[in-house]
């Protein structure tokens, strides 16, 4: 085979029966990439979805935690902000990326992760080892019948960094409609319910939270159900519309 010239970087995958990241290694590995992050100099691991994830979407990749990462991580990471969706923000002429340094530990950690936001608006995420068990699906076979199994906890830990723990409601209804195809934005409670729209609210942020995880939790074909296309949320401690004040409310 022709040997490679000094400054030529080449780079292969392949498939691996033992893995859903398949395999990387590459010849004449160029210089790590080096990113300033806050005054300070992050080294990127030298994994193809981890430079992935920091040219695509602004996602940095340390290993000052008490674990470093690996392609399996790195890459469950990248399948999984593929498909809540975060856009891919960059394009050939702007820069939109939204910059966070991800450390991994194996701490459990509230809710799987923990996210903080310095003064220039760049976050801190540190997220919890145990959310990668069964993350990158597996085939399995229960009574001669092949099937995938696999866990959404990375997900659910993921909307949380994705809409600021359900605060950023543009994002949430990014992730409604074009995963589920329902949406929380309410052009006119009236016609769509024939209610006022005093007698409705918006969601708490940690609701809307459990809501895109339920959906996710459903079969995939059941992920964009026929005539659902908006949510709404009753008003707190709204009486039942037929028994009155006196039984619970049902918001």
């Amino acid at each position: 085979s022709q040997l490679s010239s000094i400054n030529e970087f080449n780079y292969c995958w392949e498939e691996n029966d033992q893995s859903t990241s398949g395999t990387d290694y590459s010849a004449n590995v160029n210089e790590p990439i080096n990113v300033i992050f806050t005054d300070e100099t992050i080294i990127i691991p030298t994994i193809v979805y981890a430079e992935s994830l920091y040219i695509e979407y602004g996602i940095i990749l340390s290993d000052e935690g008490d674990k470093n990462w690996d392609n399996d991580t790195a890459y469950a990471i990248y399948q999984t902000i593929k498909a809540i969706p975060l856009r891919e923000v960059r394009d050939q002429n702007t820069d939109y990326r939204e910059f966070s340094k991800w450390t991994l530990t194996d701490e459990l950690l509230t809710d799987d992760v923990s996210i903080s936001t310095a003064s220039d608006d760049t976050r801190v995420v540190n997220i919890s080892s145990v959310v990668f068990n069964n993350a990158n699906p597996k085939i399995a076979v229960i009574e001669g019948k092949r099937g995938i199994y696999f866990s959404n906890r990375l997900h659910h830990a993921l909307v949380r960094f994705v809409t600021n723990n359900g605060n950023d409601s543009t994002k949430v209804n990014k992730i409604l409609t074009e995963r589920y195809g329902v949406s929380i934005d309410i052009p006119d409670y009236q016609s769509l319910t024939g209610e006022a729209a005093t007698r409705f609210q918006e969601f708490h942020p940690s609701e809307l939270v459990e809501i895109i995880n339920l959906f996710e939790e459903m079969p995939k074909g059941m992920h964009k159900i026929d005539g659902l296309d908006y949510l709404v949320r009753r008003l707190d401690g709204t009486c039942n519309p037929s028994k009155g004040c006196d039984i619970p409310a049902v918001a």
